[in-house]
């Protein structure tokens, strides 16, 4: 993977820098100038700030972990922007461009492809969907990245001082292993999560074949109860039959008719004795008419005779008073006190005699007439006698009457019998009828307890495909487990890196120290018994010096440190996809004297005829060695590149 080119605007300290190329340009030196802050000539000036905008424009973090707003130049305060251009080696060109309070991208991230003469959008609708695709441009994470390309004073380990523990780790890193470690924790996971799902699967698999063998005896019982009805229906028809013949040969049919025929005589014979019955009641309707003439008369003549006898006692009264008439003779009277005289009541003899007169006249007038009710009460009677003696006899018809009524009675109970028994052998024929055509009404249970039978074995059929599935992966897993587990394949590629270790290191003391010192990767140690055991450690001796890494002199340890960091850092190189021609050297030179210059400048040349581009940050003056270089000068709040034609125009 080239990087062709870096452009950068308000990023941090500089202000702006057009198409810096970084492809196949070798050893580059960067210095700087700050002019804003007369209390340091070069810190502060912004060198840095490439590495980091490089690192910022593809990952969205710089070398020393800056994101956000802290990246953008204090001074512009706003209108970041970085823009790489890559190669891959199949001659696809890739653009990379991200923003930060950029007025018109905002804070986005882009992605480009060169495509016949023109740039196409890769961008995704998100920065993180374009960040996996970016991932994929370049090859590798950020780790292996800055790991691989990066290498700064303020980052390089002190791997021969670190203890057993914390070099493990950091050669585990290096090499990959920690994603070893990572997949061994993943797959302890899946191999809990594997036991527990064979768990599952083992209870789900007992319960279906308990629910298997439940069903088996539900289909058992259901035919048993088939069978059984099968026999009582076949005993059931056979007595239904025979009860229906046996019914058939007592039952008379023609006996209904014939009843029904004899039934309608009676009635006939009934109506006409009713019709009889019903026209006396016009005799007794007379009858009654002439018995009431017959009471009214003896009433009217009683009436007349209560009369005579009321007017007779009356005709005494009158005749006693008219008797009596003079013994008022010598009295006074109650009105004016005169005594009265016999003469006084000549004129009251004379009224009352009047008066017993006309009432005895009355009385004998009554007496003619009652004659007359008396002849009336006698023709009333006699009508009466002579009309009853013509009178029809309804005693002897209600007797007639009584006796068909009775056989008639007898006639209907024998009917309803006869009734009944045609209705019983009709029941008993349709009986035998609806027995004959019963269907078994134990198949359907039988139908539903198979259709559970197959359907629980066709769930423990899955179940157990399922469960050996399981258990194969179950197998894979803790295979897995002992593949990545510290005694596996991670002990196995540690055994391999040691060895390659050694020889970067050997490669890069070589040239370092004449190979005075040497440093060696190992990953057993003698104790003080003399027994070995497992420890990661560098052992450093010095031909010239101490036998111990602790006994070395500054420059010394500095290389030593250099040495392993640049071992390490090839390591972490060759897991990229695609190998990065590029790499980044920030103030390595610091504590190396003349010599030990010269021999770090050989190296820094020699990686880059295998990188292309090696750039060197440093505040020392390195023209000797490096026939390029750019400086990066700040002023008012912003760097920029200096002789930038110069380094532009230069070409290996």
């Amino acid at each position: 993977m080239k990087i062709l080119s870096l452009s950068i605007s308000n990023f941090m300290a500089i202000g702006r820098v057009e198409s810096l190329p970084l492809n196949d340009k070798g050893l580059v030196l960067v210095q700087g100038e700050n002019l804003d802050d007369t209390s340091q000539s070069s810190n502060g000036a912004g060198k840095s700030s490439i590495t980091d905008a490089l690192c910022w424009a593809l990952y969205g973090e710089t070398a020393r972990h800056e994101s956000g707003d802290g990246i953008v130049n204090r001074t512009a305060g706003k209108g970041t922007e970085v823009v790489v251009e890559l190669q891959e080696a199949s001659g696809d060109t890739y653009r990379i461009s991200r923003y930060r309070k950029h007025r018109i991208f905002k804070n986005q991230l882009r992605l480009e492809q060169l495509h016949e003469g023109g740039w196409k959008d890769l961008t995704r609708g998100s920065d993180k969907l374009t960040q996996v695709l970016v991932d994929a441009v370049i090859g590798c994470s950020q780790d292996v990245f800055t790991s691989a390309v990066y290498i700064g004073q303020e980052a390089m380990p002190d791997l021969p001082g670190m203890t057993d523990r914390a070099l493990k780790l950091l050669v585990e890193e290096a090499a990959g292993i920690d994603q070893l470690q990572k997949a061994y924790d993943l797959t302890r996971q899946r191999l809990s999560e594997r036991k527990l799902e064979v768990g599952e699967l083992t209870s789900q698999t007992e319960a279906l074949r308990s629910a298997q063998h439940t069903f088996e005896t539900n289909v058992a019982a259901a035919e048993r109860d088939r069978d059984a009805w099968a026999h009582r229906h076949k005993a059931e028809i056979a007595s239904a039959r025979d009860a229906y013949e046996s019914a058939l040969r007592t039952f008379d049919p023609d006996k209904g008719l014939h009843l029904k025929t004899q039934l309608q005589a009676q009635e006939a014979q009934g109506q006409a004795i009713r019709d009889r019955i019903a026209a006396s009641d016009e005799e007794r309707r007379q009858e009654r008419i002439l018995a009431s003439a017959h009471r009214e008369a003896e009433l009217a003549l009683a009436t007349a005779e209560q009369r005579i006898r009321d007017e007779q006692a009356r005709s005494k009264r009158l005749l006693h008073a008219l008797e009596h008439v003079d013994d008022k003779v010598g009295t006074r009277c109650a009105e004016c006190g005169h005594v009265i005289e016999s003469s006084d009541l000549n004129a009251s003899r004379e009224a009352a005699l009047r008066a017993a007169q006309a009432q005895t006249a009355k009385a004998d007038a009554l007496k003619m007439e009652l004659d007359t009710y008396r002849q009336a009460v006698q023709a009333a009677e006699e009508a009466l006698a002579v009309y009853r003696a013509g009178m029809t006899d309804v005693s002897v018809q209600s007797t007639a009457l009584g006796q068909l009524e009775a056989d008639r009675n007898r006639l209907q109970a024998e009917q309803r019998r006869w009734c009944e028994q045609q209705a019983h052998l009709q029941h008993l024929q349709e009986r035998l009828a609806h027995l004959e055509v019963a269907t078994n009404p134990h198949e359907p249970a039988i139908l539903r307890a198979r259709q559970q039978l197959e359907q629980v074995q066709t769930r423990l059929k899955t179940l157990n495909e399922r469960q050996a599935t399981g258990q194969r992966q179950l197998e894979l897993t803790e295979e897995a487990i002992r593949v990545f587990g510290p005694a596996g394949v991670r002990a196995h590629i540690l055994d391999n890196v040691t060895p390659y270790l050694n020889a970067r290191t050997a490669h890069y003391l070589s040239a370092l120290t004449d190979g005075n010192i040497t440093a060696v990767w190992s990953t057993l140690s003698l104790t003080a018994k003399g027994e070995l055991r497992e420890r990661f450690s560098i052992d450093v001796t010095s031909a010239t010096g101490g036998e111990t890494f602790r006994s070395l002199s500054g420059g010394e340890k500095r290389k030593v440190r250099l040495a392993t960091a640049m071992a390490l850092q090839d390591l972490v190189a060759s897991r990229a996809t695609k190998p990065i021609k590029l790499f980044m050297a920030d103030e390595i030179d610091q504590a190396l004297d003349e010599a030990g210059l010269e021999r770090l400048m050989y190296l820094l040349e020699e990686k880059s005829h295998d990188k292309g581009t090696v750039l060197v940050i440093s505040h020392s003056d390195l023209r000797d060695w490096i026939r390029n270089s750019i400086t990066i000068t700040k002023k008012g709040g912003q760097a920029t590149l200096e002789a930038a034609c110069l380094f532009m125009s230069s070409e290996r």
